[in-house]
């Protein structure tokens, strides 16, 4: 009846990304193709969780090709992410094949 507890310790993981402008938002990839180099593109200041970020990413590539990438198929390439909240990885790929 007379029983206390006290929590003397917590620990709260960091669960999110933190992206700022002129520092870590800037992406470099390369296209293999006839007309296609590298490129450069920028995610948007903010913070991200690892779902989020990787929606970002892509965003980002895909806006630098609006029409998608022509390489000889059809539909035209579109980058995709898929996030893996286990190991806190992002895996890019396309919608046709992998480059």
């Amino acid at each position: 009846p007379n029983t206390a507890f006290y929590i003397t310790d917590i620990t709260i993981p960091v669960s999110w990304y933190t992206i700022e402008s002129n520092r870590n938002n800037i992406i470099y990839f390369r296209i293999n193709g006839p007309t296609y180099s590298a490129s450069k593109c920028f995610i948007p200041a903010g913070n991200y969780s690892t779902i989020t970020l990787a929606q970002a990413m892509v965003d980002a590539m895909n806006a630098k090709y609006p029409f998608g990438i022509t390489l000889g198929v059809t539909p035209p390439i579109r980058f995709v992410a898929s996030a893996n909240l286990t190991s806190n990885t992002i895996t890019i790929n396309n919608n046709s094949y992998p480059f």
